[in-house]
């Protein structure tokens, strides 16, 4: 019936029963879920693009540089020394004086830089020669008037032109003597010299072999008592001597690094024509020698008479003179 129908209530939805979880602070409010952040994905594809970019460039540069450019790029070449010439030769006088200043010997010595070549003649102080029709000696020469007397007169016995002269005390004699560590020699007698003036002692053994150094080599040079007299004197000179230069001009490295020090010690204390822009133009063919040739020093030992303490050269060792300089 209707008056008496029931109504049955609907049951209530059950109540939700979590709630959504907050948002944290700074969160965007989206209608769609958050997706994941793409920067460590950039970063790579920058990094990777940044390398390739420079491997690339590298490979590029390396084919432009070594196929494309080359024809472009000079050829290298070799610095070639300046090779000398008949006028670069000249010829100096050196004057040995000790601290007196008393000529003890000389070196009349002839470079020719074009040939590869050093001459030199040992010239005993005690030769002869004219002075204004008077006979006198080369060491009274230098004491009365200097080396360039002696060098004119030089010139008048040998018949040749000396360009230029120098003085070489004891000091700068054993200066260079210690630069380039002396020389190996075997002595064909006893020796035993003491100089009343200095003190200085000279003591060797005959077959002994000795190396010569500082003032060693210098008193050795000027031995006043050689069984053979005054002529082995003059050999002795030209041979040591000769050996001496071309132990030197083997040592390339230590000449060509002190060649202007070696020539500043004999310059500073020496009576001289020479110039030091001379010097410099001289030094070019000694180094063009140095680095080409091997042995280039060869010593002429003169020919002559000793008689009372005077040498006379021979007649005809004046044409020999001019031939070994090559000056004819």
């Amino acid at each position: 019936m209707a008056g008496n129908t029931k109504v049955r209530p609907r049951p209530a939805k059950p109540a939700q029963s979590q709630e959504k979880p907050a948002r944290q602070a700074g969160e965007e409010v989206s209608g769609k879920a958050a997706k994941p952040s793409q920067l460590p994905v950039a970063f790579a594809y920058f990094l990777t693009l940044l390398i390739s970019l420079v491997v690339f460039g590298f490979i590029g540069f390396y084919i432009i540089n070594r196929f494309v450019m080359k024809e472009e790029q000079e050829p290298e070449t070799s610095v070639v020394t300046d090779v000398p010439m008949a006028k670069d030769r000249f010829s100096v006088v050196y004057v040995q004086a000790d601290e007196q200043n008393v000529m003890q010997h000389a070196l009349l010595v002839r470079f020719i830089p074009d040939e590869g070549k050093i001459r030199m003649i040992p010239v005993p102080a005690e030769l002869v020669c004219d002075d204004n029709g008077a006979a006198v000696q080369l060491k009274d020469v230098y004491s009365e008037k200097g080396v360039s007397a002696v060098r004119n007169l030089l010139e008048d016995v040998y018949g040749v032109e000396i360009d230029k002269y120098m003085t070489v005390t004891n000091g700068a004699f054993d200066g260079i003597v210690d630069y380039v560590g002396g020389i190996t020699h075997t002595p064909t007698e006893n020796m035993f010299y003491s100089d009343p003036l200095t003190g200085e002692e000279l003591a060797c053994k005959k077959g002994e072999k000795i190396t010569l150094i500082h003032n060693q080599l210098r008193m050795y040079l000027n031995y006043p008592n050689f069984s053979a007299g005054k002529m082995e004197n003059l050999k002795v000179q030209a041979d040591l001597m000769e050996d001496f230069i071309n132990d030197a001009f083997m040592q390339i490295e230590m000449l060509e690094n002190n060649m202007d020090t070696l020539f500043n010690m004999v310059y500073n204390s020496s009576d001289t024509n020479m110039t030091k822009n001379e010097y410099i133009s001289g030094k070019k063919g000694l180094l063009y020698i140095m680095k080409n040739y091997k042995n280039p020093c060869e010593a002429l030992t003169p020919v002559g008479k000793w008689e009372d303490g005077s040498f006379t050269v021979s007649g005809s060792f004046p044409d020999e003179v001019k031939r070994f300089l090559e000056m004819e």
